[in-house]
This record gives C-alpha cells, sequence and structure tokens, in this order.
C-alpha cells in the first residue's frame, strides 16, 4: 500500500469537488484545530465552535431546502423522530428564548441536519470513500498529539478515581476524551473497511500496526464503554475476515498476545476500570454506583419523568414548560437511550431504534466491505448509547455515522465490494 499514491489520489480527488460538498470536508479537516479553543466564549455566541457549530447548522439547513430528495421507506422512522425532536427543541426555545439556549438547541439538531444534507451529496462510492480518507487526513494531528502524550510527555492529565484504578486519561488540547477517541475507532474502522475491500494491498505488519496503535489508543484513555465499542468492533472484523489468507496471517500473532499478555492486561487494567460493576454484580456494593453513578442521576430524572403527563411521556419533555426539560435534553444525561426518550419521548425513541433496525437489515445486501462499515456505525450508535451521547457529542465520529448511513441509503448497486 503506497500511502504517498493514496494521498496525491485523495488530494486530486478533493479539488475536484464542488462547494457543496467541500465546505463539509474543510469542517472535518479543520475541526481537529478548531476544536482546540473549546473553552474560549464557554458555550456563548461568540465561542469558535459555536460559530463553526451555527454556520454548519445553516450551510446544511440550506443544501437541504434548495435540493429535494426522496426518502427511502426506511428512512420515515428517521423523518418522524426527527420532526418530534426538533418540535420539542423549538418549543422549549420559544418558552425561553435566550443565545445560550438558541446555542443549545442548534447543538442538539445539528447531527440530524447533517444526515439529511449528506443524503443529498454522499451519492457514490467515489464521494464516499472520499469522505473517509478525508477523515484519515484530518486525523493526523490529534492522533500524533496522542501518540506523542503516551510515549513521551502528557500535555493534560485527567485521573480517573480510585475506584475505577486511578488511571491516568490523556486530553491534550482538547476538553474530553472523545476528541481523541473519535479518530481513534473513526481510523480503525475506516482502515479496516479498506482491508475488507482491498486485503491483497495490505501487509500483515499493516494489520498489526492498526492493532496495535488502536490498542494503545484505547488502553490509554481509559474508558469504559469505548472498551466495549472497541472489542466488539475487532470481533466483527475478524468475523468478516474468516475466509481471508490475511487473517490466518496474523492469527498467530494475536494467540500469543492473548496468551502472553492477556490475563495480566484484565487483571492490571479490564477489571480495575470495571469494578464498580463487578462488586454490585458480586452483591459487593449498591447497584445504583454502577456506570460512575449514572445511574442514581437517572433515577431523579424519572422521577420527573413520571410526574408529566402521558402526551410528554409519549412525545418529550420538551412540550412541558418544565423547568428541567433542557438538563433532560441535554448531554448530561450520560445515555442517548434516556436523552432521546426524554427529548423526543417514547414514540420518538422508538421511531429513531427502527431507523437503525432497518439499516441493519438493509446492509446484509451489501459485500463485507460496505456491511461491516454499516454494522460499525450502528455498534458507535447503539453500544455509546447506554452511557454516553454519540448522537449529540461523540466528536468526530458522527462524520463518519452520519455518511456511512446516508450512502446506504443512497447505494442501490448491491456487487459492490
Amino acid at each position: 500500500m503506497n500511502l504517498k499514491h493514496l494521498y496525491k489520489n485523495w488530494l486530486f480527488w478533493f479539488k475536484k469537488q464542488p462547494r457543496s460538498l467541500k465546505w463539509f470536508l474543510w469542517l472535518i479537516l479543520l475541526m481537529p484545530f478548531i476544536s482546540i479553543f473549546y473553552d474560549i466564549g464557554g458555550e456563548g455566541a461568540l465561542s469558535p465552535l459555536q460559530i463553526v457549530g451555527t454556520l454548519s447548522f445553516f450551510i446544511s439547513l440550506y443544501h437541504i431546502i434548495t435540493k429535494r430528495i426522496k426518502l427511502l421507506p426506511y428512512e420515515i422512522y428517521f423523518l418522524i423522530f426527527s420532526f418530534i425532536y426538533i418540535l420539542n427543541h423549538l418549543f422549549f426555545f420559544l418558552n425561553d428564548l435566550s443565545l445560550n439556549n438558541l446555542g443549545f438547541v442548534l447543538r442538539n439538531v445539528l447531527p440530524i441536519l447533517f444526515y439529511f444534507y449528506l443524503r443529498r451529496v454522499v451519492t457514490s462510492k467515489a464521494v464516499f470513500e472520499g469522505i473517509l480518507l478525508t477523515f484519515l487526513v484530518s486525523s493526523i494531528f490529534p492522533y500524533g498529539t496522542y501518540l506523542y502524550e503516551f510515549f513521551f510527555s502528557p500535555i493534560q492529565e485527567v485521573y480517573v478515581s480510585e475506584s475505577r484504578g486511578g488511571f491516568v486519561r490523556l486530553t491534550g488540547f482538547y476538553a474530553d476524551l472523545f476528541s481523541y477517541m473519535a479518530y481513534i475507532l473513526g481510523d480503525f474502522i475506516i482502515v479496516s473497511y479498506f482491508i475488507l475491500k482491498n486485503g491483497n494491498k495490505f501487509k500483515t505488519h499493516h494489520i498489526l500496526l492498526l492493532f496495535g496503535t488502536t490498542f494503545i489508543g484505547i488502553a490509554g484513555l481509559s474508558h469504559q464503554s469505548s472498551w466495549a465499542v472497541f472489542v466488539s468492533i475487532l470481533l466483527l472484523l475478524l468475523f468478516y475476515m474468516k475466509k481471508s489468507r490475511l487473517l490466518k496471517k496474523i492469527l498467530p500473532y494475536l494467540i500469543v498476545v492473548s496468551l502472553l499478555g492477556g490475563p495480566f492486561f484484565v487483571n492490571k487494567f479490564i477489571k480495575p476500570l470495571y469494578a464498580k460493576e463487578i462488586n454490585a454484580y458480586e452483591g459487593k456494593a449498591d447497584k445504583e454506583r454502577m456506570l460512575n453513578g449514572r445511574m442514581i442521576r437517572w433515577q431523579q430524572y424519572f422521577k420527573i419523568w413520571e410526574d408529566m403527563s402521558s402526551f410528554n411521556k409519549a412525545f418529550g419533555v420538551g412540550f412541558s414548560s418544565s423547568v428541567h426539560s433542557k438538563s433532560m435534553m441535554s448531554g448530561g444525561m450520560h445515555s442517548d437511550y434516556i436523552r432521546l426518550g426524554f427529548g423526543a419521548g417514547i414514540f420518538g425513541l422508538i421511531s429513531y431504534l427502527l431507523f437503525y433496525k432497518s439499516v441493519l437489515f438493509r446492509r446484509r445486501k451489501f459485500y463485507k466491505s460496505i456491511s461491516f462499515i454499516v454494522t460499525s456505525s450502528i455498534i458507535i450508535m447503539l453500544l455509546y448509547a447506554v452511557s454516553a451521547n454519540p448522537l449529540g457529542s461523540s466528536g468526530a465520529l458522527i462524520y463518519l455515522t452520519m455518511a456511512t448511513f446516508s450512502f446506504v441509503a443512497n447505494n442501490k448497486i448491491y456487487g459492490y465490494r
């Protein structure tokens, strides 16, 4: 695999793209640098992230309005969810007008607009793979910064609690670990996609290097959900590689590493990280303390939700005029299942999940490379949703997942590898 040749092909493709797509490509490329200034202006209107987010919102909206497309039958689920979810935020904002609340609404709704925008531009294999390669190019700075921190000197340290092993999380110039995690997992998925598509162009050491750098990334960030997501995607990749000669070459290395280092790693890193859950399962600790105490927070807000009307439970708390509605629709819920359940109601949440069920069913019609990246994107959206907010705060991963779902909806050539 000639990286220089690959970069030249990508650059040639990039220069030829129309403005309707190029702005989004520049957004992907510049986001690692824009995110560095997360603490300038806070959440106000002059925050660099808020300015970029607002511009992205209106540019996406412009393209959605000016170019009509025909949605596929299964996309009605996502459309229903989106309509209810946006209405909740509109009612919330009209009930409490402020620039801060406007930023909150635009930030929450932007991932949905990305999907409907990308449905209009990700119309071919070339565009889809161009976006994937753009993501890889954009990851050079954050990935390089992370590896520098890991091997040489931390820029910024965030300590995990002693009950979780007291590990150090590396966040570099960024606000949270997802700014790194998005590129670590995103690169792993994208390179794995190209491995499945063009396996004969990859060498054994390429695969081992991919596994090694990803493992270093996940280990250095000490994040429970990310371990679950990574292991799931890794097993998925190995499953899709089961008939590949590459797997036969790398399998002995994986077995040796697992046998020699597996027990030490599990006892040294995994068990401490999941100590609260293990103790709760064994009856040695309060189950409410699982997931870093999130269950206590969820119980508090479910009590508020229970006192709301049946309409609010079915269609969202944004219609309730409750002083708690913003918190209940915010990333502070630390679970998209709960956040979207509050923000779009039970009916909206069911529609949202039915969309993924339909995408998962549709992916069976494609060859393994597309099937892999679609399933990986669904794993990200559904597994992270247990204790995080992948639709709202998964960093650059939202570009990968929404582009993938859009490509699947647009592509009708099932024989594409």
